[in-house]
């Protein structure tokens, strides 16, 4: 084990160790308004961006953007392999820069980027790009692969199907969260859109989930983890849209739940490599979700804290 890994993975576990966790995220849940909740997140890692928020979006974005930059700061402690690895793992925020361009493009408000720096996939360029097609033609030459068209719905699914091609492949430890993660998604593409999904998306999970065609069901997959059956929704055609998305949201809670879980497993481990750097991101990761979720439920009441309650 070369000392970069050593290193780095001591650092991965000092920055998991800064998460506000669950009792402080409930409290920051039950305050009065997002503005507070922000201002009691001063003393922590967020507090440097989150203070300077001029609205709730904003400080939401603060707090993602506080996980993505301790990623990159610990990417400069790890060897090549390592950053690697964290490029896959952050391939989220660079599809929300996606997401948010497209938007601009088509003349719509659009959010902030996130700043991804040397962990960028293929943002710089993304960036530069002009019209959706441009927009296509740039992932059609990055490790994103070609999405089949420059409508934003296309470009998303492959995405995110890309995404989860990317992490089973870099990280054997978070396999299992990949494939429930990509079958989330095809479930949600069956039971909510109830449209096709597009071919060079699944074809983007061939080795995630082998055998997934448009409109099938991922639980009936024989390569499904067989904690999915915990964690997915079951396809029902008689399930209406709405009671499906809920379904599939409380499904994604469980996601996280067992993500969580599984990232403090491969925290405490002793050694030094892959497997402390998957469970600290994606601890911090939780974490920021947890806070995201606590600010917005702020100022809500009951209201609120039920819907921070199913996150938290």
């Amino acid at each position: 084990m070369s000392a970069a890994w050593v290193a780095g993975s001591t650092r991965a576990r000092a920055m998991a160790s800064r998460r506000v966790g669950i009792a402080a995220a409930r409290e920051l849940a039950a305050l009065r308004s997002w503005e507070s909740a922000t201002a009691r997140l001063a003393d922590t890692p967020y507090g440097e961006r989150v203070l300077p928020a001029r609205s709730l979006e904003e400080a939401q974005h603060a707090i993602a953007e506080t996980v993505l930059w301790n990623l990159r700061v610990l990417a400069g402690w790890l060897p090549v392999q390592g950053a690697e690895l964290l490029r896959a793992l952050v391939g989220w925020f660079e599809i929300a820069n996606v997401d948010e361009h497209l938007r601009a493009l088509e003349g719509e408000a659009a959010g902030p980027y996130f700043r991804l720096g040397g962990l960028a996939t293929a943002w710089p360029r993304l960036a530069t790009a002009t019209t959706a097609e441009q927009v296509r033609a740039v992932l059609a030459t990055s490790r994103w692969g070609d999405p089949g068209d420059a409508t934003a719905r296309s470009i998303r699914l492959r995405m995110l199907a890309a995404w989860a091609a990317r992490v089973y492949a870099a990280a054997p430890s978070a396999q299992s969260w990949a494939a429930m993660g990509a079958a989330l998604l095809a479930s949600r593409v069956t039971m909510v859109e109830h449209r096709p999904f597009p071919e060079l998306a699944v074809h983007a999970l061939d080795a995630v989930l082998p055998g997934l065609a448009s409109g099938s069901d991922p639980l009936a997959l024989p390569g499904m983890p067989g904690a999915a059956r915990d964690v997915l929704p079951k396809a029902s055609p008689s399930l209406a849209p709405e009671d499906a998305a809920t379904a599939l949201w409380e499904s994604e809670g469980r996601w996280w739940s067992r993500v969580e879980a599984d990232a403090f497993r491969l925290l405490r481990g002793s050694g030094f490599g892959k497997e402390p750097i998957v469970g600290a991101a994606m601890l911090l990761a939780a974490d920021a979700r947890r806070v995201r979720a606590a600010v917005a439920a702020a100022g809500h009441g009951t209201a609120g804290k039920a819907v921070f309650d199913a996150v938290g």
